[in-house]
């Protein structure tokens, strides 16, 4: 656009003759708006995914009922069939390690002082 402006300082028409202080601010204005919307886009794309398979992993829960290697998981207000290579009791505190097919969770049981606070 600045390129097109300027070669237009030289047109042969003097209506349509550009002067350098409106091209300028013009052409800074719209860059500033370009940058600022790359800028919220790639911050977008850089931020943790809460969604889908991927926003799932990682997730705390809690155990409904007994797994040992199956069972049901308490989590994001959901219940899931889940499994788990180790027994879990009921009540306990786990987090999910991996998303399996047919909407089954795969979950590891974590220890109190693991536990994060928000």
């Amino acid at each position: 656009m600045l390129i097109g402006s300027i070669m237009l300082i030289n047109a042969p028409i003097p209506e349509l003759r550009p002067s350098l202080s409106f091209i300028i601010p013009i052409a800074l204005g719209l860059s500033l708006i370009f940058i600022f919307l790359i800028f919220i886009t790639v911050r977008a794309h850089m931020k943790k995914v809460y969604t889908g398979k991927e926003g799932l992993i990682g997730q705390i829960g809690t155990a409904s009922s007994h797994i040992n290697p199956e069972g049901k998981v308490f989590v994001l207000g959901e219940i899931w069939n889940a499994e788990s290579s180790e027994n879990i009791p009921k009540g306990s505190k786990v987090k999910i390690t991996e998303v399996l097919d047919n909407l089954k969770i795969k979950v590891t049981q974590i220890k109190n002082e693991d536990i994060k606070e928000d």
